[in-house]
């Protein structure tokens, strides 16, 4: 049975806000958050003239993005993520992902708990539940071949499943 190893894996509290946001505002569903205020703006500024009513749904457009990005702020430096930012290390086969934190922590998670993985350039996030995840850099593995081979053994139990 082939494991593969990871190196040392860390999440600032930065890097996992900006992970938090770029996930968020990526999504196609919540895309509009981001074109929708500049088309109000445009259309009502068109009008040449705003009501209360009007200055009232422009300030929830304009604001409601603003209010996610300071949650998501408040959330990634919350002290309730320290298991998150913890550093560890994973020990990856085919049925199983075991985790081994800096603090003496460990885990073990079956290959087939993961319900779906998003992808990006530098890294994977494997889905446990629709908000829980774990984060896997690419750059955290010897090789990109490696890389491949976990994120393969995840998608196949994934795909048993449906």
């Amino acid at each position: 049975m082939q494991i593969i190893q990871t190196s040392e894996i860390s999440l600032s509290q930065k890097e996992y806000f900006q992970l938090l946001l770029k996930k968020y505002f990526t999504s196609r569903s919540n895309l509009y958050l981001l074109i929708a205020p500049a088309l109000l703006l445009l259309q009502y500024t068109s009008k040449g003239f705003l009501d209360n009513v009007d200055r009232f749904v422009l300030f929830l457009v304009i604001s409601y993005p603003v209010y996610l990005v300071i949650y998501f702020y408040r959330f990634s430096h919350s002290k309730e993520n320290r298991a998150v930012l913890t550093r560890r290390t994973f020990s990856i086969t085919s049925e199983e992902l075991s985790a081994a934190m800096e603090d003496g922590g460990s885990s073990i998670i079956k290959m087939n708990n993961f319900v779906k993985i998003y992808k990006t350039k530098e890294y994977a996030l494997l889905y446990l539940l629709k908000n829980s995840f774990i984060y896997l850099p690419k750059s955290a593995f010897g090789s990109e071949e490696e890389y491949k081979t976990v994120l393969s053994w995840v998608k196949a139990k994934i795909e048993i499943k449906k």
